[in-house]
């Protein structure tokens, strides 16, 4: 008999931005990142995801600080896919600028 394990991600952003974090994860990019001092000032027990997108959207950090203490809802359940879709491509193209200076 084969068990499946399953991992619960505790992540405020979750699978919400496929693009963004595709790009924020490309090895290049992360080091680049991770090497920002703006980057580093987040909480470090936070997902990859959760710091990017603080890190992109910095008056989101109030949201998810709220979705750790528990106080705060999930970004899955805060937007709606439409929104979250334009939030994507949007944050993607901030992304791309900000890794080509």
């Amino acid at each position: 008999m084969k068990l499946k394990i399953t991992t619960i991600l505790k992540s405020y952003t979750s699978f919400c931005l496929p693009k963004t974090i595709r790009l924020g994860r490309n090895q290049g990019s992360k080091k680049l990142i991770e090497s920002d001092p703006k980057f580093s000032k987040l909480p470090n027990d936070w997902e990859f995801e959760d710091r990017l997108l603080a890190f992109l959207v910095p008056y989101l950090k109030e949201d998810i600080e709220k979705y750790f203490s528990g106080t705060g809802d999930k970004m899955v359940n805060i937007f709606t896919a439409i929104q979250l879709k334009s939030l994507d491509r949007k944050l993607s193209v901030l992304l791309k600028e900000y890794l080509q200076q």
